[in-house]
């Protein structure tokens, strides 16, 4: 997956030296990529220092020292973009809302000059640019649109103090069709953001993961047994939590389709389709219509997550189960 975004153009937001890794060898230029992520260790700065990444997406002052003194350590100066906490509420899961003061990311807007003065100061730091992400999984244009004006003031604030933004990354956030929701399309995305861009003379950079590779895959599992009790009837399937995280995480919503159904057929009362290995709360736990005409042995949810989306990026062995196999179309299958 890597590889091909990386044969079609695309650069890489890394959050940790393993991400790093991946994406060089998946031959995504270093000067395409961008280390996110509040949690940068000096070991992980000495890496992406040692690539000579794009730019280093910076969370705090306290992580701003940190990699002036690695920088200053190895005779460089590090390319810096502060993140900048716009508060914007994003209108999205709680979980994954990224852009209000209440969240452990970026720098309160109100402190983002003084930071950027004192980056100024520091001989390993190179003020390159600035950065917002706002949340995931955002389906309505506003809160982007309102963010990114906030942003843009920022900067129209920052180069009278002589403090020159030549990048702007705008995050990402652009969601995905789940259930019924209507995302913002691409253009309609581009057109609530320009506005307020024309004013800068900037190279603006964005980060569309999930929105490329969200419906970009499916979780293939066998239904093992129905299981009637006296007020539901189970449907329980050989997938487990481990194998898509995502409802148990922040109670995500997948679509669940048989393999084969025929066009005619009424449906059924509804049944549960529940993973073998979880709890009674467990994440698959869906009130579902089945369809009296499907073939029961196999099953798909749709939207399934790729690596943007923590599937199967988050595969773990609980209760040792094994990981699934991963194939793609242009498999030898």
């Amino acid at each position: 997956m890597l590889a091909t975004l990386a044969r079609a153009g695309a650069g890489a937001d890394i959050v940790s030296g393993g991400e790093l890794y991946r994406a060089v060898r998946a031959g995504v230029p270093p000067q395409k990529i961008i280390f996110a992520g509040v949690g940068k260790s000096r070991e992980e700065m000495r890496e992406a220092l040692k690539a000579e990444i794009l730019l280093f997406n910076v969370e705090s002052p306290s992580e701003l020292h940190a990699l002036n003194e690695t920088a200053q350590g190895m005779g460089v100066r590090a390319p810096v973009a502060l993140r900048v906490n716009p508060d914007v509420d994003p209108q999205t899961h709680p979980y994954v809302a990224t852009g209000m003061k209440t969240a452990k990311f970026g720098i309160p807007i109100a402190d983002t000059a003084r930071v950027y003065e004192d980056a100024t100061r520091m001989p390993g730091i190179a003020v390159r640019g600035v950065q917002m992400h706002i949340g995931s999984q955002l389906t309505k244009a506003a809160p982007f649109a309102d963010a990114v004006d906030r942003m843009v003031r920022l900067v129209e604030d920052l180069r009278p103090r002589g403090i020159e933004v030549r990048l702007f990354d705008v995050g990402g956030g652009l969601g995905i069709r789940y259930a019924d929701e209507t995302p913002p399309t691409p253009a309609e995305y581009a057109a609530a953001l320009l506005p307020a861009l024309r004013r800068l003379n900037v190279t603006v950079l964005l980060e569309p993961g999930r929105s490329i590779v969200g419906s970009a895959g499916v979780l293939l599992t066998r239904v093992l047994y129905r299981k009637a009790g006296p007020d539901k009837t189970f449907v329980i399937v050989d997938a487990a939590m481990n194998d898509l995280i995502r409802p148990a995480f922040y109670g995500a919503y997948h679509a669940i389709r048989p393999v084969l159904e025929s066009a005619a057929g009424h449906l059924e009362r509804a049944v549960w389709m529940v993973f073998a290995e979880s709890s009674v709360a467990g994440p698959w736990r869906r009130r579902w219509p089945a369809p009296s005409s499907c073939r029961w042995p196999f099953m798909w949810s749709s939207a399934c997550c790729i690596p943007g989306t923590c599937c199967p990026s988050c595969l773990f062995c609980s209760c040792s189960q094994r990981l699934p196999c991963r194939r793609s179309p242009e498999d030898d299958w």
